[in-house]
Parts: C-alpha cells; sequence; structure tokens
C-alpha cells in the first residue's frame, strides 16, 4: 500500500517512499537521470561561454566535453576539426586544448571535467594504426606525445580531469594496452561484443556505452540485457548524436520509465546550442520550460511581465482587442499552472510592470492591479500630443518611458505616471536602414536600444553611433534587478552557431562563420551593463566567443523575455509565437511539431554553477511530508486492517 499510494518523485526518479529509509538509496537518487555531453566544440574559443550555458546541476558537477583530433601539423600536434582538415583555416591544437583545461581547472578548483578525445583515421592511413606503415608509426608518435602531456596534467588535478578514448584509438590490437588508465567508448555494433558483458578478454577499458539514437528498438535491446556491464560502472550512458527534439525526447522517456539503478545516468550528445537543450528536455528534466501558453483564437505580438517573483503574465493580440493568461510557477522546477485567462477592453501595444501595478500603452496609458490574478483597470491616462507612433513601454527607477518611432528616429519620451505630461526626451537618430522593429531599456536615465531593419540588428547606447550586433528581426530586452544588472536580449531571425553541419564540417571554425538570417531561429544574447559596454566598444559582433552570451534557444516569432539576475548568473523566461516545426529548419535541428498560431513559454540557466536548482523534483521539506503522509497512509491501513480483521473473528464467534 505504501509503495503504490506514496510514490515521490526526487530529480524525475520515481522512488517509492519506503526507500526514504535505505540512505545509500535515497543518497544515490541525487544524480539526475539525464545529463549533457558536449560533441565536438573544435572551436576552443566557445569554452569560456560553455561554462555559463551548461547546466552542471544535470550533469552531477561535470563538465563533459568531446573534441575531434585528425590531422597532425608539422610541429606534431594534432589539429581540432571533425573532417579533413583545409589548410586555409586556423585550427585549435592538441597543445591548445591542454593549455585551456589547465586554466579551467586552475580557475574554478571544484568542476570536474571528463574529456573524450576522439582520433580520426586520416587520409594517409589505413584502416589499422598497427600495419607498421610509416604513416602509422608517426601518428602513434603524435598520441603518445600527447598522452604523456595530458596524463601529466590529469595527474596534477587532484582526480578532476579525466580523458577518455574515442575514434581510432580504441584498445584493441597493438593498442590494447597502450595508453592506460584511459578507458574507451563502446559503440554497438562497432567494438567486440562480449565488452557488453564483460571486463575479462582485456575488455575492461570499455566502460562508457555509447549508442546510436539512430534506432529505438535498439536501444530497447541493450535495455533487455539491463545494458550489461554498463549499469552500475561508473559512467552514464551516452546517447549521441540526434538534433530532433521529438526523438531526444523519446529515447530520455524510454531511459527514465525503465531505469532501476537510480545511480545510472545517460547523457545526450548534442552538437546544439547546451541552451537549447535545457529548453528541448525541460518535460524531462524537470529543470526549465518548453510550455505551451493556453490561447483563445491566434495569437500574436506576445508580451511577458513578471508581475513577481512567481507570477507570470502573458498578453497577446488576438482580434480587436488583447487576451492575457496569468500561470504561477518557478521557471527552473515543473510546468506552470495556469490561474486565469482575460481580455482586456482596448488592445494594448506593449505593457510593463511598475511598482506592482501593469501599465498598458495603447492610445493612452492604461493602469491595472493584478486582483486574484485577474487584470483590474484602474485608470486612463491620456498621452500628450506630441508622442506620435507609441509602440513601447518601459519602466526604470525613474517612472514610464514610451517609446516611438519617426522615420528613422527612435524617440524616447519619460512621462509622469500621475499626469502623463513629458519630464524628459531622448532622440536616437539615423537608424541604418528602414526601422522595422525597436525595443528599449531606461537604465536609470541611461538608454539602451536595440532596433532591426527585419534582417539585422543594431545597438545603441545613450544615443551613441549605431554597432550591427547581427541577424535578427522582432528584438525584445529585459534587465534583471541586482548589482550585475543583467541585460536579456532575444531575437527571431536569428542564426545557429552551434548544429550538427557546422560541427561535422571543416571549411571554417565555428565563430568565424559569416551569419544568416532564418525566420524561425530564436537567439539571445545575456550579459551584464558592463559587458553589454564593452561589446559596444569593441565593435564585436554576436557570436558564441564573445564577452556576451549568445547563441540559438529554440524555434519560433517574435519572443518577449524577462531576465531575473541569481546568485549564480542569470534565469531567461521567454514567450514566442509557435511555428509548426516536426522538420529542420535552417539546418539547425527539428523542433517538436506544433500549433502555428499558438504561444510556447520557454525558460532556461545560465551561470557556471547552477548548483541543485530549487523545487526541481521535491525539496527536502516536501520529501519530508510525504514521508509523514506514507507513515500516516501506513498507521490507516494497519488500523483499518486489524479493525477489519477484529469484526471477522467477532463474527465467527458469535456464529460458533
Amino acid at each position: 500500500v505504501c509503495i503504490k499510494l506514496c510514490n515521490v518523485r526526487w530529480r524525475s526518479a520515481d522512488m517509492p517512499a519506503c526507500a526514504l529509509f535505505d540512505w545509500p538509496r535515497w543518497l544515490a537518487c541525487a544524480a539526475f537521470p539525464i545529463g549533457i555531453q558536449l560533441h565536438s566544440y573544435n572551436d576552443l574559443r566557445e569554452w569560456h561561454q560553455l561554462l555559463v550555458k551548461i547546466p552542471l546541476a544535470l550533469n552531477d558537477g561535470l563538465f563533459s566535453v568531446k573534441v575531434d583530433l585528425e590531422s597532425i601539423n608539422e610541429q606534431g600536434e594534432f589539429l581540432l576539426t571533425h573532417s579533413t582538415a583545409s589548410p586555409q583555416v586556423p585550427y585549435n591544437t592538441s597543445v591548445e586544448l591542454l593549455q585551456l583545461l589547465g586554466e579551467i581547472l586552475e580557475t574554478f578548483s571544484d568542476l570536474r571535467v571528463r574529456t573524450a578525445v576522439c582520433f580520426k583515421q586520416t587520409e594517409e592511413m589505413t584502416p589499422d594504426p598497427c600495419d607498421g606503415s610509416i604513416a602509422s608509426r608517426r601518428w602513434l608518435d603524435a598520441v603518445d606525445v600527447f598522452y604523456d602531456a595530458a596524463q601529466a596534467l590529469a595527474d596534477q588535478s587532484n582526480h578532476r580531469l579525466e580523458f577518455v578514448l574515442d575514434g581510432y584509438a580504441k584498445p584493441e590490437g597493438c593498442l590494447r594496452h597502450r595508453w592506460e588508465p584511459w578507458n574507451a567508448t563502446f559503440i554497438p555494433g562497432s567494438e567486440p561484443s562480449l565488452a557488453i558483458f564483460t571486463d575479462q578478454y582485456d575488455l575492461s577499458r570499455y566502460s562508457v556505452l555509447n549508442p546510436s539514437s539512430a534506432s529505438i528498438a535498439a536501444f530497447r535491446l541493450l535495455e533487455s540485457v539491463d545494458f550489461g556491464k554498463f549499469q552500475g560502472g561508473g559512467y552514464p550512458l551516452q546517447l549521441w548524436e540526434t538534433d530532433e527534439q521529438e526523438r531526444l525526447l523519446l529515447f530520455d522517456h524510454e531511459f527514465v520509465s525503465w531505469r532501476t539503478d537510480l545511480s545510472f545516468s545517460m547523457h545526450n550528445v548534442v552538437n546544439f546550442d547546451p541552451v537549447m537543450w535545457q529548453v528541448w528536455t525541460a518535460e524531462v528534466t524537470r529543470a526549465a520550460w518548453n510550455y505551451n501558453v493556453p490561447v483563445k483564437g491566434r495569437a500574436e505580438d506576445p508580451v511577458l511581465l513578471a508581475v513577481s517573483a512567481r507570477t507570470w503574465l502573458v498578453l497577446y493580440g488576438a482580434g480587436e482587442g488583447t487576451q492575457y493568461t496569468t500561470m504561477t510557477g518557478n521557471p527552473n522546477a515543473l510546468p506552470p499552472q495556469v490561474q486565469f485567462m482575460g481580455r482586456t477592453a482596448v488592445r494594448l501595444l506593449s505593457a510593463t510592470v511598475f511598482r506592482s501595478d501593469v501599465w498598458g500603452l495603447s492610445e493612452n496609458l492604461v493602469r491595472y492591479e493584478l486582483q486574484h490574478n485577474k487584470l483590474e483597470w484602474k485608470e486612463t491616462i491620456p498621452l500628450p500630443d506630441e508622442i506620435v507612433n507609441a509602440s513601447k513601454i518601459r519602466s526604470s527607477s525613474l517612472g514610464l518611458t514610451v517609446g516611438a518611432t519617426d522615420g528613422d528616429v527612435v524617440r524616447l519620451y519619460v512621462v509622469s505616471v500621475k499626469t502623463g505630461r513629458i519630464e524628459g526626451r531622448v532622440a536616437v537618430s539615423w537608424f541604418p536602414g528602414r526601422l522595422q522593429k525597436f525595443d528599449f531599456l531606461d537604465i536609470g536615465g541611461r538608454f539602451l536600444v536595440v532596433a532591426s531593419n527585419g534582417s539585422h540588428a543594431f545597438l545603441s547606447l545613450n544615443s551613441g553611433p549605431w554597432l550591427m550586433l547581427g541577424v535578427g528581426g522582432n528584438p525584445a530586452l529585459s534587465i534583471a534587478d541586482g548589482n550585475d544588472q543583467m541585460i536579456a536580449l532575444v531575437m527571431d531571425g536569428g542564426y545557429c552557431f552551434d548544429s550538427n553541419s557546422m560541427h561535422w564540417g571543416s571549411g571554417m571554425k565555428v565563430c568565424d562563420a559569416q551569419p544568416f538570417g532564418c525566420r524561425e531561429v530564436l537567439t539571445y544574447t545575456v550579459g551584464s551593463l558592463a559587458a553589454w559596454e564593452q561589446a559596444a566598444y569593441e565593435g564585436l559582433p554576436l557570436s558564441p566567443c564573445g564577452a556576451l552570451v549568445h547563441g540559438a534557444y529554440d524555434f519560433g516569432l517574435t519572443p518577449s523575455v524577462v531576465v531575473t539576475g541569481t546568485t549564480e548568473g542569470a534565469v531567461v523566461v521567454a514567450v514566442h509565437e509557435s511555428v509548426e516545426g516536426g522538420q529542420d529548419l535552417c539546418g539547425c535541428g527539428a523542433p517538436r511539431s506544433r500549433v502555428a498560431g499558438g504561444l510556447v513559454l520557454d525558460s532556461f540557466a545560465l551561470g557556471r554553477r547552477q548548483g541543485p536548482l530549487p523545487n526541481v523534483g521535491l525539496g527536502a521539506v516536501s520529501l519530508v511530508f510525504h514521508a509523514v503522509i506514507a507513515a500516516v497512509v501506513c498507521v490507516v491501513a494497519v488500523v483499518v486492517l486489524f479493525r477489519t480483521r477484529t469484526r471477522c473473528c467477532r463474527r465467527k464467534n458469535a456464529e460458533q
């Protein structure tokens, strides 16, 4: 009865309440069932952002990454590329890899790093590295040099750095005892089949099960033998290398539903942005959001507001009016709960929160109060005649600022919340090209404006010159409270720097690509105010190698964003119009199929140490609560059974 009625969830792993008193098993449950390995991240300039993007809490504090070591240069160093090297590309080298790993270990004293090194067969080599040819001997010598330097670094790391062999360097033939103690990946169908079940016959170094995501039937065959020796072997299963959200979730749900050893986890091996992985796997990890917002009619131009720490308001156009949905929830936990769906009397072009009130912009300023999750109209304040073509409203510590456009000029007006009168004006002139959409932030009298001409986005700080950020449209900005003043920008029409095609190619390094806009690609750009000022000063376009954390997080249109600061970084929540999906969009991957014209609410976390995410599954207090409930149910069950038995015995005695 206890086991059936009192199941609780601990970080997405089902565990009977009775097991709460089995402490070794309970502690083992702390490992999340689904994590991530970053695949073929050969442009080392990306790594400083990866340490912010990867959800270390889901990986049990492990930074897991794979690089490809292909051609050998004149200095005997390996070039980091997945495919045949091009002489025109300045690839990173194996020496630079070890230098970077040393810097990471020195900077982050408690970080664990597992680096899979996938050695590629070069054109001049045969499939057998032990054939004694000149090319093979040169390759073996180069691997020996790399191994000596890498193992020396690992020895100095106090067990925080580990290397895993992959590709051409598997422990077979003359390599069986070479480069020990490095373990190796095991790909079913490519390595000796006996290694699934035994460490005998010199098969012990095959320690990392590395199946393909091509066939769910083959995956279930591995499940049928409990994943052989690999379950409980100390390494997560690594599933490679799908970029389809539905397929990813199919395997993740399959693994979580099967999992019996709660210390055994599975890492999704991905080439796309780790933030997109956070969003796409949200329904499994319960550490992010990727939620279909209930709407009435076809939604357009959504606006997301954070009315409080866990109260979210989504406003959207539908017909002549503005509909809204009020939700509550923690963006690092379970999906939000819808509290109310309503409609405003006038169509709102924009909205903001100021001193706990919701202010909308139509032809006038409209003030609402959120009472019992419902917007209650309080007053309407006319705008001065001077303000024309107004389309944005923002709050700051000084009050409300209204944004309007006049040809190629963005005009900002600071207005009184009592009278609507203009108290200050700012003009940002000469927009490069035909201005289509813009957004801005009023940071205590300093203004940050991002505008788009439909294909590219531009930044202006404090009425300064326009700086091209890169491809993108429909910009939306948000700033978090706190000393760092974290600023988030989301746009559609973006570009995927990280994808299967980019990582598998060799024609250029990732951050040297020339971005081209794709209508459905949603991008994020996050950094402190100081980082934004640095980017504006340096004039560098957005990329995953710059001062601002940048990448693609999902697919859709017209996003709106709210960012909140944390002690470990930032949490970004964004809503957007959904697209049909179900197919590869822009060579970036295939999001799950949705109904076009709906709304999707995403969230993700950024920060080198996100720690145990709050309210993921059940917290300690909730666990105690469920334990008490379990005990009560058990006591009640025993009492009922005892009383039933007593009545039966009395009835039998009376009959006798």
